[in-house]
């Protein structure tokens, strides 16, 4: 698992935490300074997490693409565009495992 993955785990508990105390205590008429320091996580969100997501979910729609080309080559001609959403162009032979 990459290490952002944890550390927004860790920045999301943060501020869990940090939301609990807005049922005890409502956020009220408090100035911009004194707002920032008491509802920031102490856990900064990883900036490197957005890439990490893009570039996991796009080895997953590959793999996705994968199985839907295998699928559709064990099938019929007449099912096989039954698997595929519109507009899209199924895989070619030379590109499956």
């Amino acid at each position: 698992m990459p290490e952002a993955f944890g550390q927004m785990l860790a920045h999301v508990a943060a501020y869990k935490a940090i939301m609990k105390t807005w049922l005890e205590n409502p956020p009220r008429d408090v100035n911009y300074d004194s707002a920032k320091n008491e509802n920031t996580a102490l856990l900064p969100f990883p900036q490197t997490f957005p890439e990490h997501v893009r570039y996991m979910f796009n080895e997953l729609k590959i793999q996705q693409t994968r199985l839907i080309g295998i699928i559709g080559q064990t099938r019929s001609v007449e099912t096989a565009p039954a698997l595929m959403t519109s507009g899209s162009v199924p895989p070619s032979s030379s590109r499956l495992p």
